[in-house]
């Protein structure tokens, strides 16, 4: 009997090992599809929980009470509106809302969902080297600090 594997992994997948077995037994299926099968299905709950890992960051990312919206203040800043959204954070337009001078900035906030010793260590690192820059065609960064809820 020629079986099509893709088929058979199609019926079994969302069924547990023993239903899947006893599905083997009833339609006769040979060990070495069984093996081939088992695979799949192996391989399939390893991608079920990246799946399950990427769906936790990304209700962390999209439901964090702390992350920063317009209007909000920040030292002597306040949030103008969104100019970018990258992989790790979200740049805003700042303007200084101290009345001591005007001037307007951008503003990098990492995600509280990426606030992991990591990747805040590379985002410290990233800042620390732009300080230290002075070029024409390079941002200038002006001030540091941390929001109050932690996130540089």
């Amino acid at each position: 009997m020629d079986l099509d594997i893709q088929a058979v992994f199609r019926e079994v997948a969302d069924l547990t090992p023993d239903e899947r077995n006893r599905y083997f037994e009833r339609v006769h299926v040979p060990p070495e599809v069984r093996a081939e099968i088992a695979s799949l299905c192996q391989f399939d709950r390893r991608d079920e929980r990246l799946t399950d890992c990427i769906a936790d960051v990304a209700a962390a990312v999209l439901h964090s009470d702390a992350a920063p919206v317009a209007g909000n203040t920040y030292g002597a800043y306040k949030l103008v509106r969104v100019l970018g959204t990258g992989g790790m954070g979200t740049v805003f337009l700042a303007e200084r809302a101290d009345g001591e001078l005007i001037h307007k900035v951008a503003i990098k906030f990492i995600r509280s969902a990426f606030d992991r010793s990591e990747i805040r260590e590379r985002f410290l690192r990233e800042r620390q080297i732009l300080a230290s820059l002075n070029h024409p065609g390079i941002a200038r960064l002006f001030d540091a600090g941390h929001a109050a809820a932690g996130q540089p």
